[in-house]
This record gives structure tokens, sequence and C-alpha cells, in this order.
């Protein structure tokens, strides 16, 4: 098993300033890994990589916190900004164990193209589903744990 040889480029820049290695899911807690997630994200949406081509992880960790983060700086107005990706953001959560978060995106953006971008009714509509993890830190904790304990079978070859 091996990182895939076009993903290195992108870890060596994500742990350039830092003491850990590419592996850096094997050695990065707390926040430094939560962070580490989404520059990783951040990287690999931006990048011209095939993500059908790179292990499932990359897929989930891309969609994932390029979500979350949209969700940090534009609140729901990323329903409107992510409108394309929404599919593929919702699958994205339930195959990482998040069920009840992908249903909360779903209803707030059904909620929000249906009463033309109404704040209140999206967040409502998030609500409205029974979410252990809607709090963004322990949802972002539950992510951490999740790559970190299945890195394995989502990083590599």
């Amino acid at each position: 098993m091996e990182i895939p040889g076009e993903v290195k480029p992108i870890l060596e820049k994500i742990v350039d300033d830092t003491a850990c290695s590419i592996e850096f899911w094997k050695e990065a807690k707390g926040e430094e890994l939560t962070d580490m997630f989404f520059e990783l994200s951040s990287e690999l949406m931006l990048s011209d990589l095939d993500e059908d081509m790179l292990p499932i992880g990359y897929k989930l960790v891309g969609y994932i916190y390029y979500w979350e983060t949209n969700c940090q700086f534009s609140g729901w107005y990323a329903i409107q900004n992510k409108a394309d990706e929404l599919d593929t953001i919702i699958e994205c959560y339930k195959l990482v164990g998040l069920a009840a978060e992908a249903d909360g995106i779903k209803k707030a953006s059904e909620k929000w193209f249906e009463t033309d971008g109404d704040h209140e009714a999206a967040g409502n509509a998030y609500s409205s589903i029974s979410n252990e993890y809607s709090t963004d830190f322990d949802r972002w904790d539950y992510l951490s744990d999740y790559f970190v304990n299945n890195a394995k079978s989502l990083f590599y070859r």
C-alpha cells in the first residue's frame, strides 16, 4: 500500500511547515489534524487531479471539508455556492457515517431553493433532523477520527 504519487506534492505542501510526514493523519492530533484536513481539502478541490482515479478518501476529504469551509464563511449561502455539488457532498457525508448530517443538508437545501434563499427556513429545516454531530467542532472531531481510523482503506493504493 502506498500513497498515490499524484497526491504526494499536495501532501508535501501541507506538511511543509510542520514536523509531520506526508502521512500527517498518523502524527497530527486535535486542531492541527483538523486544520490539515481542511488544507488538504482546499488543495484537492483547487487541483486538476481526477478524483475518480484516486482512493476514495481524497474525494471524501475534498468535498466534505470544502463544504464545511464554505459553510463557515458563507453560512447558508454555501447551498447556493455549491448547488452543482450538493448531491456529491450529501453522498460523501453518508459514506463517512454521517447520514443525519447528509439529511440535514438535503432538507436545508430543499427549503433554501423552495423559499428563494430564506436563511431562517433553511436553518430550521436543517435543525429538524436529529443529529448528534450538528455542532461544527463535534462533527470535525468525528471526521478526523473517521479518517485516521480508516486511513488504510481511504488514502492508499
